[in-house]
C-alpha cells in the first residue's frame, strides 16, 4: 500500500507530525535526498528543514541523487523507512528522480511497508505533471524531455500558500490550474496531505 506525506515544509507541518507517524517516528531509518534544493542558489532555509528530522529518528542519511543512479539510490534505501525528498528546484527534482527510476523504487519500498514524504517540490513530482508551477521556479535549470510526473496520486498539489514569497504568483496562476481537469489540492505552510491507498487526508 502507498504511504505518502506531502507538504509544504517539514519545519511547519512538524507539531503535527505525530498524528501520521504517532511515537514510531523515534524508531525509524530516514533516507534524505535534497537534489532539489542543491538546484537553488541559496539553500540555507534547507537545514532547519532537515535537521528537526534529523533529530527525532532513529537514523538519518543524506543522498544526492544527482551523484548517483538508480542502482545506487536502491542500495541507499535499503533498510529505510521513510524516503524524505527535500524542496527546491521542481524541474531538476524531477529530471533525477526519473533517471534513477524512482517511481519503480518506491513500488518496492511501498511494498516493504516504507513511507515517503516530500516537502514542495518533493510533494509535487508526486502528480501527473509539474508544468503548473513553472512561473515559480527554474525549468531552464533542467534537462527534462518532458514535465510529466511520476502520478503517484491523482491530484495535484500546491504547497506554500500562505508563503509570502509565493503567495502573489499563486494567485495569478490559480485560475489556470483549477480550470483544468485535474484535481487541485492547496496547502499551508503548515499543513500536509496523508495518502494510505485510496484514503487521503489534509492534516
Amino acid at each position: 500500500m502507498k504511504k505518502l506525506l506531502l507538504l509544504s515544509c517539514v519545519e511547519q507541518f512538524y507539531p503535527k507530525i505525530n498524528q501520521v507517524f504517532g511515537e514510531n517516528l523515534k524508531n525509524m531509518n530516514v533516507l534524505c535526498i535534497p537534489t532539489a534544493a542543491y538546484a537553488e542558489d541559496n539553500h540555507e532555509w534547507l537545514w532547519p528543514e532537515i535537521e528537526i528530522i534529523k533529530n527525532n529518528v532513529k537514523s538519518f542519511v543524506e543522498f544526492d541523487i544527482a551523484k548517483s543512479d538508480e542502482y545506487g539510490l536502491t542500495a541507499a534505501i535499503k533498510g529505510k523507512d521513510i524516503i524524505y525528498v527535500t524542496g527546491g528546484n521542481t524541474y531538476v527534482l524531477l529530471e533525477h528522480l526519473k533517471r534513477c527510476n524512482l517511481k519503480a523504487i518506491l513500488a518496492k519500498h511501498f511494498d516493504n511497508d516504507g513511507w515517503y514524504m516530500g516537502a514542495s517540490a518533493g510533494s509535487i513530482v508526486m502528480s501527473d505533471d509539474i508544468s503548473y508551477v513553472a512561473s515559480l521556479d527554474e525549468p531552464s535549470k533542467a534537462n527534462l524531455s518532458d514535465t510529466k510526473g511520476l502520478n503517484l496520486v491523482d491530484f495535484r498539489i500546491m504547497p506554500h500558500l500562505d508563503h509570502n514569497d509565493f503567495v502573489e504568483g499563486i494567485k495569478e496562476i490559480m485560475p489556470e490550474i483549477i480550470s483544468d481537469d485535474k484535481e487541485l489540492i492547496g496547502i499551508n505552510d503548515d499543513q500536509g496531505i496523508m495518502v494510505k491507498g485510496s484514503f487521503i487526508k489534509v492534516i
